[in-house]
């Protein structure tokens, strides 16, 4: 077995992808994903390789190789050769390192609701139209490493009874919170407590609603929820009451004001 570093050009990654002969399908969306990744300069060498057998056919690699070509962009790679063929069927059995584990090698606290409350922060961030429909893992720990706000939102959310999910609570504050400090905050908390508001605050008209769909046997789908947040948010920005909340998936996503 011989191990080596190199820098895997386009034409490389062709030359090897010839000896791609019984592989298992090539999934395009991750392709892509590693291509973009290739195309921003954000690739990093990790020291993951591609492995090939005794005989020359090569068993692991083939999405890297194909995101190298399609990107046109070269990469530095190990690469391993003169494994056993029978070691294919043990290769990419590990878990996957998630953004909270990231985030807990970081030194950071109620990582499982930090990811997720940066992963709706960043989907609305980065809306057209509608939510972006997937946020990487390196982007989620990226900004929740630079985002202390974030971390007092999910520090406040982490020990209430929420009528919503703790994660997009805590997104709904920073969101505000970035638009109005205060006022997004005392936002959030009478949700939270639901004490001295009358009949169409749109604080109470979203508690309310969120507790009578608590109440139902299936919940409201949390872009919903996220998007009745901030209904509630701008009309509270407005000082206009709040009776009614209607908001289908598919539509725009609301912008807070």
């Amino acid at each position: 077995m011989k191990q080596s570093i190199v820098t895997v050009t386009p034409d490389i990654a062709r030359d090897w992808l010839a000896a791609n002969t019984n592989n298992r399908p090539m999934c395009k969306a991750h392709v892509e994903r590693l291509s973009n990744f290739m195309k921003r300069g954000q690739w990093k060498f990790d020291g993951s390789p591609i492995r090939f057998a005794a005989n020359g056919a090569l068993l692991d690699g083939q999405h890297r190789l194909m995101a190298c070509i399609e990107s046109g962009v070269s990469f530095r790679a190990a690469v391993i050769r003169g494994l056993d063929l029978e070691a294919f069927e043990f290769m990419d059995q590990g878990r996957i390192r998630s953004a909270s584990d990231n985030l807990s090698v970081a030194g950071k606290v109620n990582t499982t609701l930090l990811a997720a409350a940066g992963s709706w922060v960043l989907r609305y961030k980065q809306k057209r139209g509608q939510l972006a429909p997937r946020i990487e893992r390196t982007d989620v720990v990226s900004f929740c490493l630079k985002a202390p706000l974030l971390e007092e939102c999910v520090a406040w959310a982490a020990h209430k009874r929420l009528s919503i999910p703790a994660s997009l609570a805590a997104a709904a504050m920073f969101v505000f919170r970035e638009i109005d400090n205060e006022a997004g905050y005392d936002f959030l908390c009478k949700i939270h407590t639901g004490a001295g508001l009358s009949d169409g605050d749109p604080a109470l008209t979203f508690r309310n609603r969120m507790i009578a769909e608590t109440a139902g046997r299936k919940l409201l789908d949390n872009q919903v929820a996220f998007a009745f947040a901030i209904f509630a948010w701008n009309a509270h920005r407005k000082s206009s009451p709040l009776k009614l909340l209607r908001w289908a998936v598919g539509s725009d996503f609301p912008t807070a004001i």
